[in-house]
């Protein structure tokens, strides 16, 4: 193992996860296209149990709570309260831009129920504003019971962390009378975080790199084909099995092939790894990008087929391109700066903040 890959694995940034990263982002603004076959929802099941793995990797460091709170918040918090807030002002002075139910459901409560990570219904579904944050509710329940662990227990956070949600799942999710909390609580894919935490334990075992890379890669492609059948062709069942399962073997095998990643001197795994750093922005701008290119470039001034094959390479596109952009100028030094500043306000310097 060289010196690069044990360095990325201990600041959580694995390359071969990056990778992972971009192909999840794009798998979901490929669906929101709404072209045939239609696939790519399974890009969130992908992103949760990433995000179990990570957190796993970064308790693994024996990171602070205060630490951990600061890295997560700063990481999710600056890019979504921006683009939520501009989303807002979008609503109150060009309402004809915005998707009929974001408009319908916009009230100043809501906006701050969006802000704070707090599920509510909207005018036809259980979505904040700025309607991707629905998976940044359940990264945020993750997180905080994570946290919680951190306070609690030295030795076994992620197992106390697991014990808090199942509780949640089972208290909220089914024994209390608010159809919020049943439906939010209630899901299968809060345990998707769980299979994450099992991955990078796999992982930490070093059982995974004895297999070789004629095994992994083409695992991990029918992993990922197996979730496109499944949703093109509208299978339907629990997704936690059908979603959850092969997104775990994808991931798994995707870090299995670590080594050969981070040594590789293509251009094309470059290119891939710089869009997967740029992941979290493209995700939450790409619906606004697809339909931007729906009503100005397609529809307005005629530029292109949206639905063409074509258009659909060409929004994809826009939308990485955007993503990109939003990452170095936005995504990125706000959560650095704010990162920096939290960290020199409230933790000592022989506490060593670990990046992620």
């Amino acid at each position: 193992m060289t010196h690069t890959h044990s360095n990325n694995q201990a600041n959580g940034n694995l390359k071969s996860l990056q990778i992972l990263r971009f192909i999840a982002a794009t798998s979901v603004a490929y669906v929101h296209i709404g072209v045939n076959p239609q696939f790519g929802a399974f890009g969130v099941d992908i992103f949760f149990v990433l995000s179990g793995f990570v957190i796993a990797l970064v308790v693994s460091n024996k990171q602070s709570a205060k630490v951990f709170a600061i890295s997560r918040l700063t990481r999710i918090v600056p890019l979504y309260w921006l683009l939520t807030t501009l989303l807002l002002f979008l609503i109150y002075f060009k309402p004809q831009y915005v998707h009929e139910t974001t408009a319908a459901s916009a009230s100043f409560i809501n906006y701050l129920k969006s802000l704070f990570f707090i599920p509510y219904y909207g005018a036809s579904d259980m979505k904040p504003l700025l309607r991707l944050g629905w998976t940044l509710n359940y990264e945020m329940l993750f997180y905080l019971s994570v946290w919680i662990a951190l306070l609690t227990t030295k030795r076994n956070v992620l197992l106390f962390s697991f014990v808090l949600l199942a509780i949640c799942y089972f208290t909220f999710g089914s024994l209390t009378n608010n159809k919020v909390a049943n439906e939010f609580f209630g899901s299968e894919l809060i345990f998707e975080f769980i299979l994450g935490v099992v991955a990078f334990k796999i992982f930490s075992m070093n059982k995974i790199k004895h297999i070789s890379k004629s095994i992994l890669l083409p695992t991990a492609i029918l992993a990922y084909g197996l979730m496109a059948f499944l949703e093109a062709t509208e299978y339907g069942g629990n997704r936690f099995i059908f979603f959850g399962i092969p997104s775990f073997i994808l991931v798994l095998s995707a870090v299995g092939l670590e080594e050969y990643v981070s040594e590789s001197k293509n251009v094309f795994t470059s290119a891939l790894i710089h869009m997967g750093d740029a992941s979290y922005a493209t995700y939450l701008t790409h619906w606004y990008v697809i339909v931007a290119c729906r009503k100005i470039f397609s529809e307005k001034l005629g530029l292109y087929d949206f639905y063409s094959a074509t258009g659909v390479f060409i929004t994809l596109g826009v939308s990485l391109i955007i993503g990109q952009i939003t990452f170095k100028y936005a995504d990125k030094p706000l959560n650095q700066n704010l990162k920096r500043y939290l960290l020199s306000r409230f933790v000592k310097p022989t506490q060593p903040p670990l990046s992620t």
